[in-house]
């Protein structure tokens, strides 16, 4: 049990249209777009559980297709595996390598308080 959730460093969103939670894969990459602007805005490196192998920050193109040449990526690097990549739209993690397990996600507040 050593998810990025449990640490602190990934959240699951939801697309929430007209008083409804959606789940339909063409509202995530508009949401991955949003999270990519904050991204590099702020210099924090994100990963989309849309595209696992590539920062959100370095993408420039159009997520959708980013997330279908992942696909094609993932099926090349793994011939002969059952099943296919994750595609897991709803997901955004900080990068493991800029922020460890063992690391906080979040700096101490001012002053120690919590």
């Amino acid at each position: 049990m050593d998810g990025r959730h449990l640490t602190g460093h990934a959240i699951d969103v939801a697309a929430y249209v007209n008083g409804a939670v959606r789940w339909d894969w063409p509202l995530y990459p508009l949401i991955a777009a949003a999270f990519r602007t904050s991204a590099i805005e702020q210099s924090v490196p994100i990963v989309w559980g849309g595209v696992w192998d590539r920062l959100l920050n370095d993408i420039t193109g159009d997520l959708n297709t980013e997330a279908v040449a992942y696909g094609h990526r993932w099926r090349k690097a793994n011939p002969n595996r059952e099943g296919g990549p994750l595609f897991d739209g709803p997901h955004f993690e900080l990068s493991r390598k800029a922020y460890p397990a063992g690391v906080t996600s979040t700096p101490p507040l001012p002053g120690g308080g919590a």
